[in-house]
């Protein structure tokens, strides 16, 4: 393993930014989350890579092959999974974004070397994303809560009230690296309807969104992630419609949400439910129950 898992790229012109965290690979239901980070990505742009992570140190090639581009059987080049960490600018707003494949490895280290890093750049707080399934239904608005080490954060995001223990992602490496350095860490989780998990949930990635928006004091636009949001619910109460099972599965979903709501001011599920659709997800995530 080399020295350094990183390289510099470029020195940016940045005034107390965020790193905003989003890694591939990890549960992301409905492609929530990255759905989220192409819309605050495509609103920072142009942005410039300032980091390079080495991919061969970090990525198993052999579950993350890198991509051939053929030409009547002439390879003209391989397109290798990256990890990197990008600048950008929005309303006179500095932003890092690490982004591209979660590492297989070596995630104490990298979780060290990205910390080191927003230390370097001056990073005022690191803010991943997320997404999971959950069963709520897709007719109450898409709750949003947090994980993290600062408890200041856990409160002004929200978190669900309960003891569990899920699989972690490198999000989690980093928050926890973070926090031992009393740097402000977290992620927001958006919780997405477990019967629609395998396809795009735009009504997740403006949840995500507006509430990255609240934290970094910047209005990201969400129109277009809202009219996504809006056409997709429209398709998914069509597909309801036509099959009365489904329709009563939805009814109990809004019952069971609703009453939680109304007992305890939150409309995700509890750590039971919570942790068995976790985990249903991560063992077949293209066929949600």
């Amino acid at each position: 393993m080399p020295d350094s898992l990183y390289s510099l790229v470029a020195e940016p012109e940045a005034k107390s930014p965020v790193l905003l965290m989003h890694l591939k690979g990890w549960i992301d239901a409905g492609s929530a989350a990255a759905l989220a980070a192409d819309s605050i990505v495509g609103q920072l742009a142009p942005v410039t890579t300032i980091v390079e992570f080495d991919d061969d140190a970090l990525v198993d090639y052999r579950s993350r092959r890198p991509t051939m581009h053929l030409n009547d059987g002439h390879i003209d080049g391989l397109v290798w999974p990256r990890i990197e960490i990008a600048h950008g600018r929005l309303a006179d707003a500095d932003f890092l974004v690490l982004r591209g494949a979660e590492p297989d490895r070596h995630w104490r280290k990298f979780a060290t070397a990205v910390v080191d890093l927003a230390r370097m750049f001056g990073v005022t707080k690191i803010l991943g994303i997320g997404a999971f399934p959950s069963p709520v239904p897709h007719t109450r608005p898409t709750n949003v809560v947090s994980t993290s080490t600062n408890r200041a954060l856990i409160e002004a995001i929200g978190h669900n009230n309960t003891r569990m223990e899920v699989p972690a992602g490198v999000h989690a490496a980093i928050e926890v690296e973070a926090g031992a350095r009393r740097m402000p860490a977290a992620t927001l989780w958006a919780a997405v309807p477990h019967y629609v998990a395998a396809m795009d949930y735009p009504e997740g990635a403006r949840a995500l969104v507006s509430a990255l928006s609240g934290l970094v004091d910047v209005d990201f636009d969400v129109s277009l992630l809202a009219r996504a949001g809006d056409t997709n619910k429209r398709h998914i109460d069509e597909l309801v419609a036509a099959d009365p099972q489904h329709i009563e599965m939805l009814a109990a979903l809004e019952a069971h949400v609703d009453q939680m709501e109304a007992s305890r001011d939150s409309a995700v599920p509890d750590a039971d439910e919570l942790a068995f659709e976790i985990e249903a997800f991560l063992r077949d995530p293209d066929n949600p129950r």
